[in-house]
């Protein structure tokens, strides 16, 4: 991984001159070293992100990381896709030049966006033991979950039960030192930071935002940064494939199904 992070950073060197030019090139040779590495059940895109009850991010994302269902890009165009937030691992935006401004643009910016956004999901056979012994140490606590999951919704940047927050990285080629970026780790929509060639940061707890606390790890230096970034990369994916052990997402919501609605019906009526 230490040979591969010196032939990304010479690839970036040869980039186009024209500020947008080598800004998409750099873009795409992340994207292009991330998907060879992904596999075919994650898939990664430039675009926005969008919620069962039809509430976009807006702002669009350099890359979203997501798990690769059917149904998980509803639309496309050119290199750009929407994606169901369901689906997403986790995004990342990527800077020639990373500054202090990125950075407080993603919590002041972004968070509003995507603080909009909200995740339903349906239990599992494997989840309803553990919810009856919540019920039996504190009352209703199952009733409580259910409500969350299939109502109220998980937002985008909160954990819940399995489920983990989806957790935002900022990937540059050139970045402030440590010192200076990780005040920005206690913000929301900045977990984690890579810097090619130089460091890999990121909170605690990441991807578990009721477990974060205030300190930073420092996951590698120099030309292990990008061994550490990927190395968080596959954290992300593990968390993402855990929940899928007790929940599903309600992909039913992304659609209008009489049959459904049938059911639900009947549900409320016994």
């Amino acid at each position: 991984m230490r040979l591969q992070s010196k032939e990304l950073a010479l690839q970036v060197g040869s980039a186009l001159d024209h500020p947008t030019a080598k800004g998409d090139k750099r873009e795409r040779l992340l994207r292009s070293f991330l998907q060879n590495r992904l596999g075919s059940m994650v898939g990664s895109t430039k675009g926005e992100i969008v919620d069962s009850r039809g509430v976009s991010s807006q702002g669009e994302y350099d890359l979203i990381a997501f798990s690769n269902e059917p149904g998980a890009s509803i639309a496309t165009d050119d290199e750009r896709q929407l994606v169901r937030v369901e689906d997403v691992i986790f995004t990342t935006e990527i800077k020639s030049e990373l500054k202090s401004e990125h950075l407080e643009e993603a919590f002041s910016k972004q968070n509003k966006e995507l603080v909009q956004l909200s995740r339903f999901y349906a239990a599992l056979p494997s989840l309803k033991p553990l919810l009856m012994l919540k019920d039996k140490l504190s009352g209703e606590a199952s009733a409580q979950t259910m409500d969350k999951l299939t109502k109220a919704g998980v937002g985008s940047w909160e954990d819940f039960e399995s489920i983990p927050a989806i957790p935002n990285f900022f990937f540059a080629y050139k970045a402030p030192t440590i010192e200076t970026v990780q005040k920005y780790l206690q913000f929301p929509c900045v977990d984690a930071i890579c810097a090619l060639g130089s460091y890999t940061v990121s909170k605690q707890g990441l991807g578990l935002t009721s477990q974060t606390s205030g300190d930073v790890i420092l996951w590698g230096e120099g030309d292990d940064a990008l061994g550490a970034f990927v190395h968080l990369v596959e954290r992300s994916i593990d968390a993402h494939r855990g929940a899928r052990m007790w929940v599903r997402p309600l992909w039913e919501r992304y659609f209008h199904s009489p049959e459904l609605h049938r059911r639900e019906a009947d549900k409320a009526t016994r």
